[in-house]
């Protein structure tokens, strides 16, 4: 394994709340990883998504046996497997709400 490189990026969980600002931090940065690139030494290279890996236990696991991990800040944004499924479900919710608009009109 010649390195390997990980790119993460913040999302944010909560909604801010601006009147009581100064009582707390309602809203929670959390880092994620949005990219992990295996180099070896043969010039192969393997790239995961961030959606496919649980990122704090093989981030755990690669600094536990040593293994040349470089983490690096992404322009990318970082969208959870949640965001995908809440965009999912509303797309067929208005297309549910759209067919039965077209079927009784």
């Amino acid at each position: 394994m010649k390195r390997i490189v990980v790119k993460w990026n913040y999302y944010i969980v909560g909604k801010p709340d601006i009147e009581n600002a100064s009582l707390g931090q309602q809203n929670l940065n959390h880092a994620y990883v949005v990219d992990v690139t295996f180099y070896t030494d043969q010039g192969d290279t393997l790239a995961l998504t961030g959606m496919s890996v649980n990122a704090q236990a093989l981030l755990l696991a690669l600094t536990h046996w040593h293994y040349p991990v470089s983490l690096e800040r992404s322009n990318k944004l970082a969208m959870p497997i949640m965001v995908h499924v809440r965009i999912g479900a509303v797309i067929a919710v208005i297309g549910v709400i759209l067919a039965s608009l077209i079927k009784y009109f």
